[in-house]
């Protein structure tokens, strides 16, 4: 948020995910948040809920708003890099074009955002530091040693080609 509110962006959708599940609900929170931090408004259609975490969900979404004939966001959120394709898709069938019309960002910072074209800037969570921080605490646990009952991984903006100034 903090960098697509940098780059001049104050209607910036958030789209993808379920409220039932944690991290997009903390996603949510940080979003509203983040908003409320730099006195933009918040709209409740500028956050959609989707059952799935798929490129045809995120395709669906971005037709809907398209249709909708609201006021299109400036920037788009994308819970995920794979509803960020579907996303990228529905742009482009609207002839905008990435970023000059629409910044996307996406969380996961998996191998689609480098594949895709422009590259996604995303969140990524640092899976080689998760992966190793995991097996040390198994080991500790399996060893009969302490463990700690926390341990945050703090995660990383990518930043690339899907986003720019307004």
């Amino acid at each position: 948020m903090d960098h697509l509110i940098s780059l001049g962006h104050e209607k910036i959708a958030l789209i993808g995910g379920r409220r039932d599940v944690n991290s997009t609900y903390t996603k949510r929170v940080t979003y509203r948040s983040c908003l409320r931090k730099h006195g933009i408004e918040f709209s409740q259609d500028d956050i959609v809920e989707t059952p799935e975490y798929s490129v045809e969900c995120g395709l669906q979404v971005m037709d809907g708003i398209f249709d909708s004939g609201k006021p299109l966001p400036t920037a788009v959120i994308a819970i995920n890099d794979f509803m960020a394709m579907g996303i990228v898709q529905s742009i482009r069938r609207h002839g905008l074009l990435i970023p000059e019309d629409i910044s996307i960002l996406s969380f996961d910072d998996t191998f689609i955002a480098e594949a895709e074209t422009p590259r996604l800037t995303s969140v990524g969570y640092n899976y080689d530091r998760f992966a190793n921080t995991l097996v040390d605490t198994a080991i500790l646990a399996i060893e009969g040693k302490n463990t700690p009952k926390m341990q945050l991984i703090p995660p990383k903006l990518m930043i690339r080609e899907s986003t720019a100034e307004r």
